[in-house]
């Protein structure tokens, strides 16, 4: 492994709030779009919902030949086979990332690793002291949002905005 990857994590203390989907969708704009290598470690135990659908998408070009060409199709226009993503648990998530790369002659420009919902999960703190950075998605959840001054002036009688979200 020549080129040292960029470690970039997506965490959040709440589930729900589009950490797979993130990490996904950020793996196929780096991988497809920018031409970048990607791998991505699924620590999210224990549903490891990136790997599962993996597999699900996977069992499906298997059966469906629509949807191989289209891969095939992908893969011409790109020039890029699919991104690999590897199953661990955040305790052991670096190590992972290093031995997937130290396999054979594969190589990342970005390792992008997606953790549980909460930041309970043993090794969390030691992973994340580790990378490079991080990134937590936010979702209001049924807030009530102010804004603390007036909007056009003393003539609104001082009125506020709020919004409800959800």
């Amino acid at each position: 492994m020549d080129k040292q990857p960029v470690f970039f994590c997506v965490c959040s203390q709440k589930g729900g709030v589009g950490k797979s989907t993130f990490t996904i969708l950020l793996a196929s704009w780096l991988h497809y779009a920018l031409g970048r290598d990607v791998l991505v470690v699924d620590c999210d135990a224990p549903q490891w919902s990136i790997v599962a659908q993996r597999e699900r998408e996977l069992d499906v070009l298997e059966r469906n030949d629509r949807y191989k060409l289209m891969m095939v199709r992908l893969f011409k226009r790109t020039g890029r086979k699919i991104w690999p993503v590897v199953r661990s648990t955040p305790e052991e998530g670096l190590q992972a990332a290093h031995a997937y790369l130290a396999a054979g002659d594969r190589e990342a420009d970005f390792v992008l690793l997606d953790l549980p919902g909460t930041v309970a999960a043993p090794g969390i703190f030691r992973l994340l002291a580790r990378l490079d950075h991080l990134f937590i998605p936010l979702k209001a959840d049924k807030l009530v949002l102010r804004v603390p001054f007036p909007l056009r002036g003393p003539s609104m009688n001082n009125s506020y905005i709020t919004t409800h979200s959800g």
